[in-house]
């Protein structure tokens, strides 16, 4: 990802490259997943008659409200850079968990333990619990620990990544889909993959082991209209399998 949302805290020796990059795929999760909707619109949505449109129409409005202006992308992604520190807590929690040192790495004499590696054990292993303390006792606001505490739930969404292999083209996650909300997303998922490129971002969802698919491009005529687009992939592309019943990359 040679151009990152997070490229200026490398220039500034905040981060390191490997933190910017794990900070942007955070970034667009957190994006994507943050619970814009809360407890109190299921609450009111439990109260409100389902069999009356007036009502439905008032929730799908409010809905489409909550997702699109209070956790804007651009938010999210200041609140991330105001906590650099936090970042790399946050980083280190990933890295302890998916990071696999090449056995070949660490035992030949010619080759020494990659820079990953040893930057690790110069590292503290910190676990959730301390995490959570130090964002809730370093953030300015509620929306901000909230913010940061995603990244977290990215952490333990991810079951499998390419991230620390040294040859790739896109960094790709594969995710437990568990941590989706049951509300919004009601059809659980047999498999979920995030993909993120350079210039590009994709989902692969499956209902099943074994299931037809296709590729489903999404093409932006403006920044406008990307940054539009960009919001909505998995919701489209839940509808999408819903209507047709395939997986959808």
């Amino acid at each position: 990802m040679p151009k990152s949302q997070f490229q200026q805290h490398f220039a500034a020796m905040e981060l390191s490259i490997q933190e910017c990059v794990y900070a942007h795929c955070a970034w667009v999760f957190v994006g994507h997943f943050l619970n814009r909707l809360g407890s109190e619109y299921t609450s009111l949505s439990s109260i409100l008659s389902p069999e009356n449109t007036t009502h439905q129409e008032i929730l799908s409005k409010l809905k489409k409200r909550l997702r699109d202006e209070t956790y804007t992308r651009q938010l999210i992604f200041e609140v991330m850079s105001t906590y650099p520190a936090l970042l790399k807590l946050c980083y280190l929690n990933f890295a302890y968990t998916h990071y696999i040192p090449n056995s070949s790495y660490t035992s030949s004499q010619d080759m020494g333990p990659t820079l990953s590696y040893q930057r690790l054990q110069t590292e503290t292993k910190v676990g959730e619990p301390e995490i959570m303390a130090e964002i809730q006792r370093h953030a300015h606001t509620h929306d901000h620990a909230m913010v940061m505490s995603s990244m977290l739930i990215f952490n333990r969404a991810v079951l499998k990544t390419n991230f620390y292999q040294p040859t790739k083209v896109a960094v790709s996650f594969r995710m437990d889909p568990s941590f989706l909300s049951k509300y919004e997303y009601p059809m659980g998922l047999y498999g979920m993959f995030l993909v993120i490129g350079s210039e590009f971002r994709g989902f692969h969802l499956r209902f099943r082991d074994v299931a037809r698919g296709g590729i489903r491009i999404v093409k932006s005529r403006s920044k406008e209209a990307y940054s539009l687009n960009a919001s909505k992939i998995p919701h489209f592309l839940f509808l999408n399998v819903v209507l047709t019943g395939r997986n959808v990359v």
